[in-house]
């Protein structure tokens, strides 16, 4: 129950990042600082990823919802290792969206700033609870 509640948030929070960067996108403030931001390897990373993440996530959660049988997860050392190196992307769209959002701050970016507070918030919630998903399942394998 608790990583259906958990995967849901990751919903989300992929679409909100989505559509945060799309109002980047747009630059409804015709700001020119805007349109550097939008050229950066964080810029591109973080529509690639949290797109296919988005995407992938929300068919994994329908289908899971529509399926009457729950499948068994199996263990070992081998699957915390895993779940710790499926994370690391993750963790590489969040450190490029608190970087591009900080930078946008720092240049004093006049653009979506409720949008880019929320989306910041959020990224550190959600990198919280991508560690509840990792000692959740490390402790299902110990028990």
């Amino acid at each position: 129950m608790v990583v259906d509640i958990i995967n849901l948030y990751f919903i989300i929070y992929y679409g909100i990042v989505l559509y945060t960067m799309f109002l980047f996108y747009k630059n409804g403030c015709g700001c020119k600082k805007m349109e550097k931001f939008k050229k950066t390897w964080n810029y591109y990373y973080i529509v690639i990823y949290s797109g296919l993440v988005f995407v992938t996530l929300s068919i994994t959660y329908i289908m899971n919802m529509l399926s009457t049988t729950k499948v068994q997860r199996g263990g070992g050392v081998r699957l915390v290792l895993l779940l710790i190196l499926s994370h690391l992307p993750a963790y590489l769209n969040d450190y490029a969206v608190i970087d591009l959002l900080n930078t946008m701050t720092r240049e004093k970016c006049p653009c979506s700033k409720k949008w880019r507070a929320i989306t910041y918030n959020m990224t550190i919630v959600r990198v919280l609870l991508s560690f509840v998903l990792i000692h959740r399942a490390s402790s299902r394998l110990n028990s």
